[in-house]
């Protein structure tokens, strides 16, 4: 699915940018680099913050999380919850499995290719559970994988001690909030950005 391509010749979707950073600037967010933009010298656009240009995909994407070889596509703001939903079921499915074969061991009989299967399920549920809860950590403090991997790049994401602190965090609830329901279910309500320590 689009994971959140910005189109440049989309100027509705454009202005709409750029209204919601205006929005946020007025709302009382201490940082003020929050609502910069930043030109894309390969799509010839100014892209909102949290943005990035895919290299893979050729493509600008709002709220770029990380580019997934396994989905073969960027996940982004649009996709985002279509992934973390397809980790839940790719773990659900790993787990059920080993569980089956666990079983077939003990009430049936051993077997050696069954149980070098088993080996890899379980490395594929331990990668992709631990890809899960990364991913849950993450939307509990309303980050992003490009954003907490790559955060001494961005002066947003810096408190005045060039330490970490993330803008975005509003709080466990309306952090889950604005991640699988949308911003304007998730701006409801006074949050503060707090440090994330």
């Amino acid at each position: 699915s689009d994971p959140g391509r910005i189109d440049p010749t989309n100027r509705v979707l454009r202005q709409q940018y750029f209204e919601e950073i205006q929005k946020e600037a007025a709302s009382d967010v201490p940082n003020t680099l929050l609502y910069e933009t930043k030109f894309c010298y390969t799509c010839h656009i100014e892209r909102p913050l949290r943005s990035k240009h895919c290299r893979v995909c050729g493509h600008c994407i709002d709220q770029m999380d990380h580019h997934c070889v396994f989905i073969a596509n960027c996940v982004g703001k649009t996709n985002w919850k279509w992934f973390f939903l397809f980790l839940v079921f790719l773990v659900s499915g790993a787990a059920v499995y080993v569980i089956v074969i666990l079983c077939y061991f003990v009430f049936i009989s051993f077997n050696y290719l069954l149980f070098v299967y088993l080996l890899v399920l379980a490395a594929v549920l331990a990668s992709s559970s631990s890809l899960l809860f990364y991913q849950a950590w993450l939307a509990a403090h309303d980050l992003l994988t490009n954003e907490h991997m790559n955060w001494p790049r961005y002066a947003h994401m810096m408190d005045e001690r060039r330490r970490f602190f993330n803008p975005f965090d509003r709080g466990l609830f309306r952090n889950l909030l604005r991640r699988f329901c949308g911003e304007s279910v998730a701006e409801s309500g006074d949050g503060d950005a707090q440090p994330l320590v």
